[in-house]
């Protein structure tokens, strides 16, 4: 079969063959329809945050995909995070919350959210959290 157009739907694309030829040969047209394998990407990444020892904070993130991701929460790029994360799962997306409750010196540093699904994984932006009073290295 040769293929000549594509014409998308949805999660997939239809491959249309040539028209009929005038050849002594015959054809006729046909689909094929492949599915295609959504890809991960953040609808939203954390942002940076300045506390003051003592507060709490609240980072976010939304990664979309097909699968819904799974999400994981990276300080300093280690998933040993000091704080509880919850995560909630819709049909397209994922959301998770990082809470840190009475930040202290030993919480300053990047942030960011590793989405993976069976497809493979991505990570979100750096979202930096400093802490009032204490010197950047």
């Amino acid at each position: 079969m040769k293929i000549s157009a594509t014409q998308p739907t949805q999660n997939s694309k239809k491959y249309l063959s040539p028209p009929p030829s005038r050849k002594k040969t015959y054809s006729l047209p046909s689909f094929l329809t492949v599915p295609i394998a959504d890809q991960l990407f953040f609808y939203s990444h954390p942002r940076s945050i300045t506390a003051s020892p003592g507060e709490n904070v609240v980072f976010t993130c939304v990664a979309e995909g097909t699968p819904v991701p799974k999400i994981t929460w990276l300080k300093d790029g280690v998933a040993d995070v000091n704080g509880k994360a919850k995560s909630f799962v819709g049909e397209e997306s994922s959301t998770s919350v990082l809470m840190i409750d009475s930040v202290q010196d030993n919480h300053s540093g990047k942030y960011t959210c590793r989405a993976a699904a069976p497809i493979g994984s991505v990570t979100s932006n750096e979202a930096q959290l400093s802490i009032k009073g204490k010197l950047s290295p």
